[in-house]
């Protein structure tokens, strides 16, 4: 961790420190009085920030193990991406794949900003699958969306490219809702 993850992991944990030190306080006040009505005010002044700094400490600290958790596993997915395509070019470089699946894997897919996931997994690795998966097909680019050559929503335009359907997810492109590529 680097820069303003660490401080707000420090922050989270200052947090939790501060707030279970004034429940402490709360208590140590509370008990010296024997009478419900008298430790009332240690309860509400004390114990209920305490316990409010305790789970925003809590909270700080787990979104910052998740984004650690996130970055380690993009970075991963990164590594593991651009092995199979090495691989790829290495077999396709001996002649161990033929056909419609020595075509399809050309670059490493990216990551996209929505966090790592399976996606680039298996759209680095449809092109071994039976079938090919489709991804050599050709697809209509939108601004965020692909389509089918014959959609409807893109006859007539000139304004839009026409790509790989593996170019369009490496794109982060979603598939059409009318024409379902």
């Amino acid at each position: 961790m680097t820069g303003p993850a660490r401080y707000a992991t420090y922050v989270g944990r200052v947090l939790m420190v501060v707030g279970f030190l004034m429940i402490v306080q709360a208590w140590n006040g509370a008990a010296s009085f024997d009478r419900i009505q008298s430790q009332f005010p240690y309860l509400l002044s004390g114990s209920m920030p305490g316990l409010g700094l305790v789970i925003v400490g809590a909270g700080l600290e787990f979104v910052q193990s998740q984004r650690q958790f996130t970055a380690r596993r993009a970075k991963q997915m990164a590594e593991l991406n651009h092995a199979v395509v090495r691989l790829n070019t290495i077999v396709r470089e001996q002649g161990g794949l033929t056909g419609a699946a020595a075509t399809q894997v050309k670059e490493p897919v990216s990551v996209g900003a929505g966090g790592p996931g399976m996606d680039a997994l298996e759209t680095a690795t449809s092109a071994f699958a039976p079938g090919g998966g489709g991804d050599a097909t050709q697809v209509v680019a939108g601004r965020s969306s692909f389509h089918d050559p014959s959609c409807h929503l893109v006859s007539g335009r000139d304004d839009m490219a026409t790509i790989s359907r593996l170019e369009a997810e490496a794109k982060d492109l979603s598939p059409c809702r009318v024409c379902k590529p």
